[in-house]
């Protein structure tokens, strides 16, 4: 599991070249913070949480674009605890995205539980999910099972809004989390990365110790 941070561009490169297995890089059309110059793992989220500006997003996606590095996902537009109008706007914005060569993530919220997901889920088209939604349904069995379900198809799996320790813990247990992000890390960089770095390390040796029965099954939820 590895944390991605935003900003505080010279305590991340400084962390991840300690610590390259837990340290990376999020750009955020809100911070302005640039591709990493040193070769690390970097995506890229929306700023959606307050609300999207879609001049902002194409600009922030043409500096994506410009970019000789690749990232690892770019988080399509979403709106906060709704999946059907995160449906709606991934079917406007994703086509742009994939249009320019951007690996998509999908943002999964709040309300999926109550459709048929498994059978409308653009598997062929995302090369992420992305846990946002309400923390009680960022929490869920839903959310967990979705997450088994995106790994065993083979795409990478991100959590958003993730500042304790106690829900790096029950992240770790799920066993199918590559990547967390979390204000608190880009806020208070200095102290909180070598923090969230200690978590992460603790987190995966208990569930090493200590793995769930659902961390060794997989299949539909």
């Amino acid at each position: 599991m590895k944390l991605l941070v935003s900003g505080c561009t010279e305590t991340v490169a400084g962390w991840h070249a300690r610590r390259p297995d837990r340290v990376g890089a999020l750009l955020t059309p809100a911070t302005g913070n640039d591709v990493p110059a040193e070769p690390m793992q970097w995506a890229a989220d929306n700023a959606c949480f307050s609300g999207l500006k879609p001049a902002a997003w194409l600009r922030f996606l043409a500096r994506l674009v410009a970019s000789s590095r690749r990232p690892s996902w770019v988080a399509c537009p979403d709106v906060v605890a709704d999946a059907a109008a995160t449906q709606r706007q991934y079917d406007v914005w994703s086509p742009v995205m994939r249009s320019l060569r951007l690996p998509v993530a999908y943002v999964l919220q709040d309300g999926l539980e109550r459709t048929r997901w498994d059978l409308f889920f653009p598997w062929s088209e995302i090369a992420a999910v992305f846990v946002g939604g309400s923390t009680a349904w960022k929490e869920s069995e839903h959310a967990q099972r979705l997450c088994r379900y995106a790994k065993d198809r083979g795409k990478l799996v991100h959590v958003g809004r993730v500042n304790t320790a106690r829900r790096i813990r029950l992240l770790a247990r799920w066993g199918t989390v590559d990547t967390i992000d979390g204000s608190g890390f880009s806020t208070w960089g200095e102290a909180r990365i070598p923090l969230g770095v200690r978590w992460i390390d603790a987190a995966l040796r208990d569930a090493a110790r200590q793995p769930t029965l659902f961390a060794l099954e997989s299949g539909d939820p």
